[in-house]
């Protein structure tokens, strides 16, 4: 992964995420972040929650044709998640209801 990317680079980026584990995902930041130091910067279009939480990042979500800035918190994809993990039995229950 790192051969593909330089320093002082514009990298736009889609769904990088997909077939990458958590670690691996954790190791994508790490490898931001050093390029980021280098003047880099990044575009990228995800689902995944742990990309959000990269440090200083601007983050727009697309929704009901808007485009519009939210905080991580605020983020339909970090609210979904935070329900499966903190009301677990009531988003399974919901779930599976017929």
């Amino acid at each position: 992964m790192a051969t593909r990317f330089l320093g002082r680079g514009f990298y736009l980026l889609d769904e990088p995420e997909t077939g990458l584990s958590l670690s691996t995902q954790l190791q994508l930041m790490v490898l931001m972040q050093d390029l980021v130091q280098r003047d880099s910067q990044f575009v990228i279009a995800t689902h995944s929650p742990i990309l959000l939480f990269f440090p200083k990042a601007t983050i727009y979500e697309f929704m009901n044709g808007d485009i519009v800035k939210r905080k991580l918190e605020e983020t339909k994809i970090y609210q979904d998640w935070a329900t499966i993990f903190e009301r677990k039995e009531h988003f399974f229950q919901k779930l599976f209801e017929s």
